[in-house]
């Protein structure tokens, strides 16, 4: 029926009042002869409802239906919903494998960011499933956090074959102007040199005597402001 309409005329692209066209239909309803033939005919998918389906089918972990949107609806991958949220986010906070490789191999920009400023990473980093399998993939393509400076940093070390969490909370609490104050494994403070100080860094001789000299140091420094 549909090459009987088309063969005598019928817009291959006609929008109804929706805007959805007749490869929208046939897709909804999955009728894989019918779409391959509209396709053939130089159908495409009606343009108020492209982005909408895309960044819902990114979320569900729709892979052939985000296939056939790349293939087929000209999208524009980095267009976000009212919050400025993309499929890359959408489907790095669901916890999507498939579909957060597939959105990247297709060139999506992976430091997009929402309204919030957060960044795929950073909806990664919460997924409730396949967390870091999501953010080594982001990471391999360039991703990196606004919101934790650490993240890529700990994501490609786990890639090295470091097997600590990804999701570890950061030892570094603040930056000092001359050093660096870090809660150690203990739980107590202790002043570093700036030379000392790494991200899993734990304390010895060498930064103790550094302690020590500080702490000496500032309290030369208030005797000395009282005399």
């Amino acid at each position: 029926m549909v090459k009987f309409l088309i063969e005598r005329g019928a817009k291959v692209n006609r929008n109804d009042r929706w805007g959805n066209t007749p490869l929208d239909d046939a897709h909804r309803h999955r009728y894989p002869d019918v779409i391959k033939y509209l396709r053939e005919q130089g159908a495409s998918f009606g343009t108020s409802t492209r982005l909408p389906r895309f960044i819902q089918a990114a979320s569900e972990g729709d892979v052939n239906e985000i296939r056939a949107l790349l293939e087929y609806g000209n999208i524009n991958l980095d267009e976000g919903d009212y919050d400025h949220r993309t499929a890359l986010h959408l489907a790095s906070g669901e916890g999507k494998v498939e579909v957060v490789e597939l959105l990247c191999m297709a060139g999506a920009n992976t430091n997009v960011e929402d309204r919030w400023g957060n960044r795929p990473m950073d909806d990664a980093k919460g997924a409730k499933e396949n967390s870091e399998a999501i953010m080594k993939v982001l990471v391999n393509y360039g991703a990196d956090s606004k919101k934790d400076c650490f993240l890529r940093t700990k994501v490609q070390a786990f890639l090295q074959g470091d097997t600590s969490t990804i999701s570890q909370k950061p030892t570094m609490k603040r930056k000092a102007k001359e050093e660096e104050v870090v809660v150690s494994s203990s739980g107590t403070v202790a002043y570093w040199a700036p030379e000392l100080v790494e991200e899993h860094a734990q304390p010895t001789p060498k930064s103790d005597l550094w302690a020590a000299g500080v702490i000496v140091s500032a309290m030369c420094t208030v005797n000395m402001s009282y005399c």
